[in-house]
């Protein structure tokens, strides 16, 4: 297969759209499924506390993101003549990006709820967190133009060693707070016995963690960037990856 012909970057291109209108749906599901959890704090019945910011915030922000990012949007709003879409694409990957920085927030927390807010603990998070929301705005590298018949066509002419950085960056940070958790909370039923620690971890959500956040990750950067098939393969997977991720 020739990866770098037009033919095939127009078929990857269309599996592509195929694809986000999939996870669209599918994520519209889920958050319609939760709204048993959400609505009370959505209508002021439950006390809205600060940390659902970035709850709410990487939801959202990635649904807004699918939205924008389909590229058959512009035909769905009957827009027949050229539109600037790479501003468009640059405003909604930063929704993306931004989205996969508040789920390793949360995971963050979470950690640090665990080691009672100990302030090395906290120091060190927030100034990884700093250091990959650095790596997230700077990752908004995906091209996009308009092409007559299609709307917009994203992944034309993306770089994807940064991407691939963010990637590395964000599977090595998740790895490091899922750690730090697996630590505290080992310490901490060491005298109750294994079958103790297995509960906890199940409870904080770690199995979960493990197998799916750090796995999609690793998956998107080895399997699609790294062997740099073309530039739209290059980032096919980078969106189920963010989607695993705010779940």
């Amino acid at each position: 297969v020739n990866w770098q012909s037009s033919d095939e970057i127009s078929k990857d291109n269309t599996v592509f759209v195929t694809l986000i209108e999939f996870l669209l749906g599918l994520y519209i599901w889920e958050i319609v499924i939760s709204l048993s959890f959400q609505g009370p704090f959505l209508t002021g019945r439950r006390r809205f506390k600060w940390p659902l910011i970035f709850y709410f915030g990487g939801r959202y922000s990635f649904l807004l993101s699918l939205i924008g990012i389909q590229p058959s949007a512009a035909r769905f709003l009957t827009i027949t003549r050229p539109i600037d879409c790479q501003a468009i694409s640059r405003f909604f990957q930063v929704l993306g990006n931004a989205s996969i920085g508040f789920a390793s927030i949360n995971f963050s927390l979470r950690t640090m709820v665990v080691w009672s807010w100990q302030r090395p603990v906290v120091i060190f998070l927030v100034l990884a967190s700093l250091g990959h929301w650095s790596l997230l705005m700077l990752g908004v590298l995906i091209k996009a133009k308009w092409v007559p018949g299609h709307a917009c066509v994203f992944g034309t002419d993306s770089k994807n060693t940064l991407l691939a950085g963010m990637f590395i960056y964000t599977t090595f940070f998740d790895l490091t707070v899922l750690l730090l958790m697996m630590m505290k909370l080992g310490a901490s039923v060491r005298c109750r016995g294994r079958s103790r620690l297995v509960v906890l971890i199940v409870e904080q959500g770690l199995i979960f963690n493990l197998t799916t956040v750090l796995t999609i990750h690793i998956y998107a950067l080895q399997t699609f960037m790294l062997m740099n098939l073309n530039n739209v393969m290059s980032v096919i997977a980078t969106v189920p990856a963010a989607a695993v991720s705010t779940v």
